[in-house]
């Protein structure tokens, strides 16, 4: 990831450093299908490379990912949190969204509250996540942490 990371920031990427970068993305989106940043990777070096059918179907994936994550809530209230499945996802999905994280909290239960950039004085301050399901999948991986 050291490697790869740099290559992330530079404004011209050479084919070989594409690859690099693609190679990283397939190996992290093995282990993690949902890999929002990663997805993303993925369809920008198809883009680059000309693959633009390849894009297009890992584009529409992605998007879908995104509409789910939208669709489960609001995010303004506790009630009306975003649900994920990875934290990661959090802060991609409020990057996704041209939104920029600058701090978070988490608040009991099971809600970690994500503050934003705002954009105008009516935006909301931040968006809550309800990471109830990774919590319980954490406590039954390890027990002890309870």
């Amino acid at each position: 990831l050291d490697e790869v990371s740099k290559l992330y920031s530079k404004k011209n990427t050479s084919r070989s450093e594409r690859q690099q970068m693609l190679d990283y993305a397939l190996k992290a989106l093995a282990d993690n299908p949902m890999d929002l940043k990663q997805l993303t990777n993925r369809v920008f070096v198809y883009q680059q490379n000309g693959k633009y059918d390849l894009a297009k179907i890992w584009q529409h994936k992605l998007n879908h990912i995104l509409l789910v994550i939208a669709a489960s809530g609001t995010g303004v209230s506790p009630e009306e949190a975003f649900m994920v499945v990875y934290p990661g996802n959090e802060y991609d999905y409020l990057n996704l969204s041209g939104l920029t994280a600058i701090d978070h909290k988490f608040e009991e239960p099971y809600y970690d509250y994500i503050f934003v950039q705002r954009r105008t004085d009516s935006d909301p301050e931040g968006y809550y996540f309800n990471i109830g399901e990774m919590l319980n999948q954490y406590f039954i991986k390890h027990p002890s942490d309870r």
